[in-house]
């Protein structure tokens, strides 16, 4: 077995110190670890390793990724591929350093650690910034999602969150009528687009001519609801329906197989940006399910014409149509 030499080594200490002063602008929870040029773990901080693995990165990179790492000694000053430390949703970037070392990160975009959706924001603000830092970052073709562009996404999604949540849009914020199930089909069309989980939508509780009066940023809202569903369901699957409770009011339901986690730091955000706009929304979380609730005004016309409902229709497709509500939809439904 390749052992470091003691005077390699006792560089290795010198290194690793200076690299933990360096890293202290990340989060302190943050693991960082120093490996030889055969990928051994010489220095370590705040990471955890099984007993039984012999301490090599080799060990904490997601396998599928263990190719494109084995041909980065001489091709890239800097890395990043997929860890499978703790829950598995990190990046470890590795760069590399002198006397043959490279330094390493471990960047997450988990929520652990996270008591406020604020909290997750300074997190993902300062793995970005790391990731930034690097001029040329390579990573596999076999991610998902380059490390960049994940947090990128990731953070787009949260502050959107946070922004609607904030009310700072609710003076003079556009209101329009529309049928609620053509509102519930574009959102199962929007989830289908993603290809990450399926909503699907029960319309017997309603028909065309059910007509809801709401801000614009309802679309903002119901998709965000849809994905929070989906982050507490077993099976990434969605149901959702509508119904006339009154005269003046519907209601819409999500509904999915719970998995009975704890509540999560999205969900306060989205219950006050719905209630900001004056549309109540609560969630019940039992053994068995976890149901979204809102409750939106009924407009007061009968009916719509057909000329009305493709102009609504093509309106709706332009509010779902940007990027940050695919940023929120992954960021929220985690899957």
């Amino acid at each position: 077995m390749h052992k470091t030499p003691p005077v390699k080594l006792r560089r290795a200490t010198t290194v690793f110190s200076k690299f933990c002063s360096d890293m202290e602008i990340l989060p302190s929870y943050t693991p960082l670890f120093l490996v030889d040029s055969s990928g051994r773990i010489v220095n370590k901080q705040r990471l955890v390793t099984k007993k039984e693995d012999f301490e090599s990165i080799y060990n904490l990179v997601d396998q599928s990724e263990l190719p494109f790492m084995l041909g980065q000694s001489d091709k890239s000053d800097a890395y990043a591929v997929r860890g499978r430390i703790d829950d598995g949703k990190n990046f470890i970037v590795v760069s590399k350093d002198r006397d043959g070392f490279s330094r390493c990160v471990v960047c997450s975009y988990s929520e652990d650690k996270c008591i406020r959706l604020h909290d997750y924001i300074e997190k993902l603000c300062s793995y970005k910034d790391y990731l930034d830092s690097f001029s040329s970052l390579a990573f596999s073709s076999a991610a998902r999602l380059p490390a960049k562009r994940l947090f990128r996404m990731k953070l787009s999604g949260a502050l959107e969150l946070v922004n609607l949540a904030s009310g700072r849009e609710n003076d003079g914020e556009r209101r329009f009528s529309f049928p609620v199930s053509l509102a519930l089909e574009k959102l199962c069309a929007f989830a289908s687009k993603t290809g990450s989980g399926v909503v699907e939508f029960s319309d017997k509780g309603v028909d065309a001519e059910t007509v809801v009066n709401a801000p614009e940023a309802f679309f903002r809202l119901i998709v965000s609801a849809a994905a929070l569903v989906m982050r507490h369901g077993v099976n990434a699957k969605v149901s959702v329906s509508a119904e006339k409770l009154t005269d003046d009011l519907a209601r819409i339901v999500f509904v999915t197989q719970s998995r009975k986690e704890e509540r999560d730091i999205y969900e306060s955000a989205l219950v006050s940006a719905f209630r900001d706009r004056g549309i109540d929304c609560r969630v019940l979380d039992d053994a068995k399910e976890y149901s979204l609730f809102v409750d939106v005004p009924l407009e007061k016309r009968e009916k719509i014409v057909l000329a009305d409902v493709y102009e609504i229709s093509t309106r709706i497709d332009f509010l779902i149509s940007e990027q940050v509500l695919m940023d929120m939809y992954y960021t929220i439904s985690d899957i």
